[in-house]
């Protein structure tokens, strides 16, 4: 599966997306990154 899918989702329900890895502070990065875009 790659970001295209993710993609699709993001644009059918107008919602900012974040890839992020599963290490705390990659988790919290993405996070923050999601709270920047709204």
């Amino acid at each position: 599966m790659g970001t295209d899918e993710y993609l699709l989702i993001a644009k059918k329900f107008n919602a900012p997306i974040e890839i992020s890895g599963f290490e705390p502070v990659d988790l919290l990065r993405g996070i923050l990154e999601l709270v920047k875009m709204l």
